[in-house]
């Protein structure tokens, strides 16, 4: 019935084999110390529960990294898909609790929080049909999803509808990477139209899943169709593309954005 939702269980594993590209448009003066936004709002640093870290270890040196990157605040999201990554709330609570006790007997000053990413799949369905609550963050109540990346998922209206009606914030993870969308701007038009918000990842800009998905990123950011960049981050690999990214000419056209991440902010919300 739900066969139109089905992902391809290996391309995060995949995507670990690709190395960033480097770019001709390397600005002259590295910018590594300065940063864009101050929270990100899309990760896999809570570890053991889907592909992102494996240890706390793992999770520890990211969140050292991100610190040292300039960031103040990271939402932790991890999978839950019907088939794969079968989290609850309660898994993704509690594991939360053990990464923020590990961080404050480290002493590595971040503010996390955690909600997850949702596969569009029949057990999102059967969430929302059955008024199940949804992991979200913010006053906003956003709920990040994601879809499989080359079919038109059926059904999409529908759940944004939904998610709308439940007094949800939808945010559409990474729609750069979603080959289908490419050749639909009626499609994307239609979920802006909706209030559906874009999030991009930092590294497609780099490209470390291609160039047309680069290209995509850098036409949704060349409209100002982005609201949020997040880093998607799996692994240090995500880290150093997210660093060369600060090395792109493309990097100043993301500041100029009105980027609402760092509304998450305590002080802002």
């Amino acid at each position: 019935m739900f066969s139109w939702f089905k992902k391809n269980i290996t391309q995060e594993e995949e995507k670990e084999n690709l190395i960033p590209n480097n770019s001709n448009n390397l600005v002259e003066n590295m910018i590594e110390n300065t940063n864009i936004v101050n929270v990100d709002i899309h990760s896999h640093l809570l570890y053991g529960i889907d592909d992102g870290a494996k240890t706390i270890e793992d999770t520890l040196e990211l969140a050292k990294n991100f610190v040292e990157m300039g960031y103040k605040k990271m939402v932790f999201t991890p999978h839950i898909m019907f088939d794969r990554y079968k989290n609850t709330p309660e898994i993704i609570l509690n594991r939360l609790e053990d990464v923020k006790n590990a961080l404050a007997q480290n002493n590595i000053n971040l503010e996390v929080e955690a909600a997850a990413e949702y596969y569009l799949d029949e057990g999102f369905v059967k969430k929302m049909r059955e008024n199940q609550p949804l992991l979200c963050f913010g006053k906003q109540k956003y709920v990040l999803f994601e879809s499989g990346f080359s079919n038109k998922p059926r059904g999409l209206k529908e759940v944004v509808f939904d998610l709308l009606s439940s007094g949800y914030k939808p945010i559409w993870a990474h729609p750069e990477r979603y080959y289908y969308l490419h050749k639909d701007e009626a499609l994307l038009e239609d979920m802006l139209s909706r209030g559906v918000l874009l999030q991009i990842n930092q590294i497609s800009l780099v490209n470390y899943y291609g160039e047309e998905c680069r290209k995509y990123a850098e036409f949704l950011i060349d409209k100002k169709y982005v609201s949020f960049i997040g880093s998607d981050c799996h692994s240090l690999r995500y880290v150093s593309a997210m660093k060369e990214l600060k090395t792109q000419k493309i990097y100043q056209k993301l500041s100029e954005l009105k980027l609402l991440n760092d509304s998450l902010l305590d002080n802002d919300e």
